[in-house]
């Protein structure tokens, strides 16, 4: 019985070990500089963000921005295709009714959250073709405290979108689309009014372990079996059948 216990631990660390190399990271900016005009990607592709000046402030981890005019030059690698994670960790520093970008990048994509609507709860969204042929996929309402760290982050597969907050995947979103990779633009980071750390983006679906991995949340056990019971309830109106439902589940 120790001998199978031991054979599929493995296999399972071999798989986990496989979906992370798989996984290309396109773009990371931790903010740590702490002065001057420059974000350095430490990714490996040199997409490096500038309109950094005069906003360097303490961050989740080291330094972070307030900055909301940060622009990554145009590169073919920031241009997604049909899998994408984009993560952050953000605060709110004031209510101001406008719209926060994490990132985007028009008209091809862009992960966005509103103002908080009158009991103080935050719309996010994932958004593509920006224009005449726009579509924007928006997730539960979330609240977000002011003046508090929260680390957000947004899969798409082409098909399904799924957001995380702290680490905590809400119910999935049908989102059958197709990036354009017409007209594409800079990469924009940043808005006013809130502070900004740690972006990253990845060609690739990460799973949730990864997620948290990655950003080190570790959630609220409570708060995971709230979500498991709406997953459970999505996932046979949306799927239908146990093949599909467990190949969803092999995502958390």
């Amino acid at each position: 019985m120790r001998s199978y216990l031991l054979v599929f631990s493995l296999v399972v660390l071999i798989f986990s070990f496989v979906s992370i190399a798989d996984a290309v990271l396109i773009g990371q900016w931790d903010f740590n500089e702490g002065a001057g005009n420059i974000a350095y990607d430490n990714s490996g592709f040199s997409n490096d963000a500038t309109g950094l000046n005069g906003g360097w402030v303490a961050g989740k981890n080291g330094y972070a921005t307030t900055n909301y005019n940060i622009i990554v030059p145009q590169d073919e690698s920031l241009l997604l295709e049909s899998n994408l994670t984009i993560m952050a960790w953000a605060k709110i520093d004031e209510f101001n009714g406008l719209q926060r970008r994490i990132v985007e990048m028009v008209p091809s994509y862009g992960f966005l959250f509103n103002p908080p609507n009158m009991d103080l709860e935050t719309a996010f969204h994932l958004c593509f073709n920006a224009g005449t042929d726009e579509e924007n996929f928006s997730f539960e309402y979330q609240s977000i405290p002011l003046g508090e760290w929260f680390h957000t982050a947004v899969t798409w597969d082409g098909n399904i979108a799924q957001f995380y907050l702290n680490g905590v995947p809400s119910t999935p979103v049908s989102a059958q689309t197709i990036i354009s990779k017409y007209g594409f633009s800079p990469l924009l980071m940043g808005a006013q009014g809130y502070t900004l750390d740690e972006v990253r983006i990845y060609n690739h679906v990460l799973t949730g372990e990864e997620i948290r991995d990655v950003s080190g949340v570790v959630p609220e056990p409570t708060t995971m079996f709230l979500f498991g019971t709406g997953l459970v309830g999505f996932m046979f109106r949306r799927l239908g059948n146990k093949k599909d439902i467990s190949k969803m589940l092999l995502k958390f």
